[in-house]
């Protein structure tokens, strides 16, 4: 691990450890000195000779996530199960949010070639924060454009409904201060309830190369860490480059 463990600001006690749990409070609004969308803008032949741009095997990616040893003390593993089930969005357009889109679909179903992922909780007497860190990793590199894609579509998708399993919810989204990370990163604060009502998920997405490294973020309050989503996706792509 290249640091050590971090202080993921102070947490409050709810009610169980379960993902997505109601909680309320209005999301901080970005920072100005950053931008929501963090490039290095690739050439138009971009020559992705990074070790960490590379194609990884599963033994690779399982080894560069973060383990407890990484979490803050009283952390444990998240056991909840990961639904896959077919997802519909209304209006339609904005399962590019979600990089669902058919454009995305289909790549991901032509060139993925790894998906791991862990998951944690912070232990108290009921839920509190949760971290998840995905790490996929495909045979083609990721195409930058689902990432502009996703940021555009934040204008006219700041509320929607996903539907999953015949069960419809709505959110509220908003593009959050994203930091330099990968060679393009994309931040999204996700609040269940279209009035922005509900518990809040910072997502942060990574692209380097042929991988897309995911930290998603359930804090407990309406803080939004840009520090420590930065450093989990740094920590899964400096394992990466070491792992070479």
């Amino acid at each position: 691990m290249s640091r050590s463990r971090r202080s993921i600001a102070p947490f409050a006690v709810v009610t169980a450890l379960i993902l997505m749990t109601a909680a309320c409070g209005e999301p901080t609004a970005p920072s100005e000195s950053t931008s929501s969308v963090a490039t290095s803008e690739p050439t138009a032949s971009e020559a992705l000779e990074r070790p960490e741009q590379q194609q990884v095997d599963v033994a690779t990616a399982r080894a560069a996530l973060p383990t407890l040893e990484d979490l803050p003390k009283g952390w444990v593993v998240n056991e909840s199960p990961v639904s896959h089930a077919e997802r519909t969005y209304d209006p339609p357009e904005c399962a590019a949010v979600e990089f669902r889109s058919a454009e995305a679909q289909t790549f991901k179903k032509a060139h993925l070639e790894v998906e791991e992922r862990v998951a944690y909780s912070e232990w108290t007497q009921g839920v509190a924060a949760q971290l998840a860190v995905t790490l996929y990793s495909f045979s083609e590199p990721f195409p930058t454009t689902l990432l502009d894609q996703a940021g555009e579509r934040l204008g006219d998708c700041s509320a929607y409904q996903r539907t999953i399993d015949g069960a419809a919810r709505s959110w509220a989204t908003q593009a959050l201060t994203t930091p330099t990370v990968g060679d393009r990163a994309l931040g999204i604060r996700y609040t269940a309830g279209a009035d922005g009502a509900g518990r809040v998920t910072d997502e942060l997405t990574v692209r380097s190369g042929h991988n897309l490294v995911v930290v998603k973020y359930l804090p407990t309050t309406t803080t939004y860490d840009d520090q420590a989503l930065q450093d989990y996706a740094q920590d899964v792509l400096d394992r990466l480059e070491k792992a070479s």
